[in-house]
């Protein structure tokens, strides 16, 4: 890290673009995210990192001076694309039988709108008894559970309810037959599970490629 003494001999750690675009880039090499989802992984990093060395970590503002010109880079470039994390984001989570609203809640979560990026129509044509029938065969729940089936009734329907699905619709795939046929090849989307690998974004140590300081 380059510090530089200020007067009352306390190290100031300055940062240098490049080295914010560095960390960045390794990132995004590893995990898909959203333009909003980066600032802030960005932000925590410059903030942790700062602490650690003893420096006053920026106000909100001085952030986004740092970091909006790496993010912009980055979006010009199209390593950062807000419509192709959006895409893969909601193929794997409809892949895996969440509802439209809970997707929709997902992107919003990173600050993206589906609206805003084309995905309304394709959220909308997204059968709920489908989704939560292919959730249940992922989770095992209901029908496509080998033995226990009935015992498990009221853990099974509140599984589904608990990853978005409406009551009803939970009752019906647990008392249903869920014959496979009964959901297979109704996918909207194209599958592309860009986003498993990062369901959980906040692994912001994965910033540091080799070589990184501040």
């Amino acid at each position: 890290m380059d510090d530089e003494e200020v007067p009352d001999g306390q190290p100031t750690a300055t940062l240098k673009p490049e080295t914010l675009m560095r960390m960045a880039t390794f990132y995004l090499a590893r995990h898909s995210a959203s333009t909003e989802h980066l600032r802030a992984i960005l932000a925590r990093k410059i903030v942790r990192r700062l602490a650690k060395a003893g420096a006053e970590a920026p106000d909100r503002e001085a952030l986004r001076t740092i970091i909006d010109p790496v993010v912009e880079r980055l979006v010009r470039t199209g390593l950062l694309d807000d419509a192709g994390f959006a895409r893969g984001k909601a193929a794997s989570l409809a892949n895996k039988g969440r509802p439209a609203w809970r997707i929709r809640a997902d992107l919003a979560q990173h600050g993206v709108e589906a609206g805003a990026v084309g995905l309304d129509e394709t959220l909308d044509a997204l059968d709920p008894l489908t989704q939560a029938q292919a959730w249940a065969r992922r989770r095992r729940l209901g029908p496509f559970r080998t033995r226990e089936r009935a015992s498990h009734r009221e853990r099974d329907i509140a599984s589904l309810v608990r990853a978005g699905h409406a009551v009803g619709v939970a009752k019906a795939v647990v008392d249903g037959g869920g014959g496979q046929d009964d959901f297979d090849g109704q996918d909207h989307f194209d599958r592309q599970d860009d986003s498993d690998r990062q369901d959980d974004l906040d692994g912001q140590d994965d910033l540091d490629g080799p070589g990184t300081a501040l």
